[in-house]
């Protein structure tokens, strides 16, 4: 089993963002083109890995270092060669031990009106659950459920970065092609 993927509804992240519906009608093209939708995905995604390495949850909480928990059970994981090598115990957890699990969140679906986030590799989706949960390793972890999207504020930020950033590439389109036009005439 693995976490399931974040679904972002464009349609509802939209009317989040803005109740002008002016502004709805506008922006709602932009939402439909690929490009868009996959930028849009980055950015959520490089938000919740951001987070992440920062040592926060998905509730902004700091995740708790193993030495706090109860009995720790996850003793043969703290001593493994893996974690020794990492130096996992000699810094602030940031689900990084690796890297491999948080490089693996992808775009793992852009639909027609919503994109989904998830894992490309099934190893690292079943680790990430793990931490999720608190029930991954040798007798379990503790509970770090980084899983999940930004906050609003957050979430409206990457929406009028990517808005901008399209609109942006396409001024600067127009008017090269003007100014290709210009050179021609002359």
């Amino acid at each position: 089993m693995a976490v399931k993927p974040l679904k972002v509804n464009l349609k509802q992240l939209l009317e989040s963002y803005t109740n002008d519906r002016a502004k709805q009608r506008a922006i709602t093209p932009v939402l439909k083109k690929p490009e868009v939708k996959r930028e849009l995905a980055m950015q959520i995604i490089d938000a919740i890995v951001e987070r992440t390495l920062s040592g926060k949850d998905n509730n902004n909480k700091d995740f708790k270092p193993y030495k706090t928990h109860k009995g720790q059970p996850w003793k043969d994981y703290v001593n493994s060669l893996i974690f020794k090598i990492y130096k996992g115990g000699k810094r602030k957890p940031d689900l990084k031990l690796t890297g491999n699990m948080l490089t693996a969140i992808d775009a793992v679906k852009i639909g027609l009106n919503d994109i989904e986030i998830g894992f490309n590799d099934k190893q690292e989706a079943d680790k990430a659950e793990g931490h999720v949960l608190g029930t991954g390793g040798h007798g379990g972890l503790p509970v770090r459920d980084f899983w999940g999207l930004p906050d609003k504020k957050t979430m409206d930020a990457i929406l009028e970065d990517v808005i901008k950033g399209y609109n942006t590439q396409r001024i600067e389109a127009i008017e090269i092609l003007q100014s290709e036009q210009e050179v021609e005439v002359d």
